[in-house]
């Protein structure tokens, strides 16, 4: 008896799933061809995770966005672009067939990564990770697995991670990335060089940086294709070093903050910027004393 009851209430449940399915399907919006339904995705998930995830290009943004957190069942760490996958079987399809919505990792949570990364495929990867979270080293071990890829990288760690992160990008070339924005908070690492090892030495594209609180000697060629860079909280010493590296630069931006250095710098000291022309920065000596 129970199971011809079990049956009946299953055939029933089909039958409306049937029915829904056949009245969503003469809604216009599901008339709406692949590629119509495919930009509307793209605009909701933009404006999805942005409206969670704010990084911009303001100073205090680096510093700190969000709350250090274990959670990986956060409602933040659920990819912005699951919410379209949930609503028919066509629209799951057509967002699961689009790898590009899929390329914004570092929003989501870690249990989040492996799906992330495997339904975008080979598309070029934007990655911004939740800021000086204890889980960030974790985080980066995976993502950058997939380094030869990715073309946007910015985080915010602690200093006693450095090194680890050091190794992390030093495990790959870059052949796609076009901007790095790194920070370190707490006690800065000893100074030591940034070799040619970073990135083993190949990110041709590399053309946006942006530092802060950085701990290491320039002595890379890595960075000569640079046209902007942003630093704040860098000893002066480090930072001559980094502009004789960067010939291209066309953009610098100078936040202050400058660290205190054992490194004597020599008064006539000068680097030679030929394609500078615009410097938005709060100087602590008068710029001719350098350029």
């Amino acid at each position: 008896m129970h199971t011809d009851e079990n049956s009946a209430a299953l055939a029933q449940a089909e039958s409306a799933r049937v029915l829904r399915s056949r009245s969503n399907s003469q809604v216009p919006i599901s008339r709406l061809p692949d590629e119509i339904l495919l930009i509307i995705f793209k605009y909701f998930e933009e404006d999805k995770r942005l409206s969670v995830f704010d990084f911009d290009d303001d100073d205090d943004d680096i510093k700190l966005l969000m709350d250090d957190t274990d959670d990986e069942d956060d409602d933040r760490g659920v990819p912005a672009c699951l919410a379209v996958t949930h609503v028919s079987r066509h629209w799951r399809k057509v967002a699961l067939e689009s790898p590009t919505l899929w390329r914004f990792v570092g929003f989501t949570s870690i249990s989040w990564l492996d799906i992330m990364l495997e339904r975008s495929q080979k598309v070029p990867l934007v990655v911004k990770c939740r800021p000086e979270t204890s889980i960030l080293v974790k985080t980066l071990e995976k993502i950058l697995l997939h380094l030869p890829r990715i073309e946007y990288l910015e985080f915010h760690a602690f200093s006693c991670d450095s090194d680890r992160i050091m190794e992390l990008l030093s495990s790959q070339p870059a052949p796609m990335l076009e901007t790095l924005k790194i920070g370190f908070s707490g006690m800065l690492p000893t100074t030591e060089s940034t070799t040619n090892t970073i990135f083993q030495g190949e990110a041709p594209l590399l053309r946006s940086l942006q530092v802060y609180n950085w701990g290491r000697r320039w002595t890379s060629c890595i960075f000569g294709g640079i046209r902007s860079l942003r630093v704040e909280r860098m000893q002066l010493s480090d930072l001559l070093t980094a502009l004789r590296c960067m010939p291209s630069l066309e953009q610098l931006t100078f936040l202050g903050g400058m660290l205190q250095s054992n490194q004597p710098i020599p008064i006539n000291s000068k680097v030679t910027l030929a394609r500078l022309y615009l410097s938005s920065a709060i100087w602590p000596f008068p710029p001719t004393s350098i350029f």
